[in-house]
């Protein structure tokens, strides 16, 4: 056994420079000359096992040997990012905007399932932009933080693919890439229409300089559900939550209908009035943008999710595989959610909502009653 207390050098030219005694008798030193071949046989064979394996590691003052992993990533920095060559194809910057419970989700997670798409859940480039982070120093920085926040929604995904809304489509590239990406982009719609809610003016300022930090073409997808389905979900998800909350600090968990009543109201309220503000961002908005927008209609895509799909790939510029087209209508739910039922209206805050759409080319085909 080597000592541990000195550090270990391996040599090529000798053992250990050992001598054995000539007036040592002959038998006793064949023996010796034995022993002393046998550990420099060893010896070359220590430096061949060195030569051969550059993942051993033979530690100063200790006799521990350490192996390094010997799977390597996919690139020189171990993140399993792609290599800079594979965004060489890029053409296309896709950024959402619109309102939140409006399908914006499950169509962020039929591009990230293209092979050569990558979309993110909820990344917010507008709101990172204004606080200076790391993927602002290059372009590639930006293409590879998008990368990762996909392949990391890609892993909760499959967590719990049993989930509808979670939008898992198996034996697509969801997280992942085939060969090259094409288009790259963010899926944060509603962040980026309250961002021109809160200051319109520096909302446009950012989206331009992002569009000129990227230096491809920029192209900006809406997805539009019935104002009214939109609304309740947004209300009956708060619902939820604080009802989870509650139940985390009382004993019995539960809240009486007096008021569940009134906190239901004051939510409606509260969400019309956000929703109201939105239109009208969202409105000019499309003034900017109109001539590189996609809109698409959550109940179309319901009722035609292959014909949507395919339209979203020509709007894009990519190609559609049947396979892909198939396995992402797979994950689209039969029915139309109508969560509006769930709630109770006032006539007054229909006519709020129905005045407003009815100036809106793209909302006055949505009623309360209908899709």
């Amino acid at each position: 056994t080597r000592p541990t207390n000195v550090k270990i050098a391996l040599r090529e030219d000798g053992f250990s420079g050992e001598k054995f005694d000539a007036a040592v008798p002959e038998n006793e030193l064949n023996l010796q000359n034995r022993i002393l071949k046998g550990k420099q046989e060893e010896h070359r064979q220590n430096i061949n096992d060195v030569k051969s394996n550059n993942d051993i590691v033979i530690q100063t003052n200790s006799n521990r040997v350490t192996k390094k992993k010997k799977a390597q990533a996919k690139n020189s920095n171990g993140r399993g990012l792609p290599a800079p060559g594979k965004y060489n194809q890029l053409k296309t910057f896709v950024l959402f905007y619109g309102f939140s419970r409006s399908g914006q989700s499950l169509v962020g997670a039929i591009m990230d399932a293209h092979p050569h798409m990558t979309l993110p859940h909820d990344f917010n480039i507008v709101g990172g932009w204004m606080k200076a982070p790391s993927w602002k120093s290059s372009k590639k920085d930006l293409f590879n933080a998008l990368y990762e926040r996909s392949r990391d929604r890609c892993g909760n995904r499959k967590k719990l693919a049993g989930n509808r809304r979670n939008f898992f489509v198996p034996k697509l590239y969801q997280g992942s890439y085939q060969d090259y990406i094409q288009v790259i982009g963010d899926m944060s719609g509603q962040r980026l229409t309250q961002a021109y809610v809160k200051d319109f003016n520096k909302a446009k300022r950012t989206v331009g300089n992002i569009s000129h930090f990227v230096g491809i073409p920029v192209k900006y997808i809406m997805v539009l559900r019935n104002p009214f389905d939109t609304i309740a979900t947004q209300v009956l998800r708060t619902l939820k939550a604080k009802a989870r909350k509650k139940s985390g600090k009382s004993r019995d968990g539960t809240i009486t209908e007096v008021d569940q009543a009134n906190l239901t109201k004051v939510l409606l309220n509260k969400r019309i009035r956000s929703y109201l503000k939105a239109v009208e961002a969202n409105k000019k908005m499309y003034r900017l943008y109109k001539n590189q927008t996609l809109i698409l209609y959550l109940n179309e895509i319901v009722h035609s999710p292959e014909t949507e799909i395919t339209k979203l790939c020509h709007f894009l510029g990519v190609q559609c595989s049947k396979k892909y087209i198939s396995l992402c209508s797979d994950i689209v739910n039969e029915q139309l959610s109508v969560t509006r039922k769930q709630l109770q209206w006032t006539e007054h805050q229909k006519d709020m909502i129905l005045n407003k759409i009815s100036k809106i080319k793209w909302l006055r085909r949505f009623k309360f009653i209908g899709t």
